[in-house]
């Protein structure tokens, strides 16, 4: 079954609500349980939710993040990490993409997910990392 791993701007996004083709996908892949959560972006949301308190806006992505199973990030995750930096280090540049979308992108990798995400320009400098823009109708 393949899995779908959201980062935080498709959640952002998608809590927005003004891409009607992001919204339905999202929507159709958590139906059949393809869509998961990284612990990594409930981070980055929880901070957020703290931030702007009950907007619309958050409490629309909150009620949807809870649909999702989230996941850990483990050893597995770590290693992942660990390899992805020393790659980019290799080609000289550790820091290629921040570093929260570092550990978001090995926790994909870890997972054998895909990630969702309008920022595919950073993320397709992850080899091996698959990454989908649904910001466009297919």
């Amino acid at each position: 079954m393949r899995q779908y791993l959201p980062d935080t701007n498709a959640f952002s996004d998608y809590a927005h609500g003004k891409n009607a083709s992001l919204v339905a996908r999202m929507d159709a892949e958590a139906a059949s349980q393809h869509l998961i959560l990284s612990a990594i972006v409930l981070a980055e949301m929880s901070y957020d939710w703290q931030k702007t308190g009950g907007t619309k806006r958050t409490l629309r992505q909150r009620a949807f993040a809870t649909q999702l199973p989230p996941q850990a990030f483990n050893d597995v995750c770590a290693h992942a990490y660990g390899m992805l930096k020393y790659f980019f280090w290799q080609q000289g540049n550790a820091n290629p993409i921040g570093e929260r979308d570092m550990l978001i992108a090995a926790h994909a990798l870890a997972l054998g997910a895909t990630l969702v995400t309008h920022n595919v320009r950073e993320f397709s400098r992850v080899p091996g990392l698959h990454v989908e823009d649904w910001h466009a109708a297919p």
